[in-house]
């Protein structure tokens, strides 16, 4: 599992999730999330995940539900087919835009 969390140049934190987004990445996850709270615009990026499991995804709800709760707007992106397919599947665009990229990510963003 890796990560990176960068400035874009459309002002928005983004976060870059690598591998797979299960019951032992979960935390980290959250903490990572956590720590975002107080950003205007986040860009959560998927891309790089091959796997998501219930644990990993309640980990990502909560994440942006905790966002939401301090004023942020959150975009998810992902170049997965299957990850995008999941994330329609569980009715996860109900909470949040998700896009193919980051740049499309981050101009479904309010604010």
């Amino acid at each position: 599992m890796s990560q990176v969390v960068q400035r874009a140049a459309s002002n928005c934190a983004v976060y870059r999730f690598v591998g797979e987004l299960d019951a032992l990445t979960a935390p980290h996850l959250r903490q990572v999330l956590a720590g975002m709270a107080s950003s205007a615009r986040v860009v959560i990026d998927l891309s790089g995940v091959a796997f998501i499991d219930s644990t990993g995804l309640n980990a990502l709800v909560g994440g942006i539900r905790r966002i939401h709760e301090c004023g942020g707007h959150v975009a998810v992106s992902s170049s997965s087919p299957q990850v995008l397919r999941l994330l329609t599947l569980t009715g996860f665009e109900k909470i949040v835009p998700l896009a193919d990229s980051v740049g499309e990510a981050g101009g479904k963003l309010h604010a």
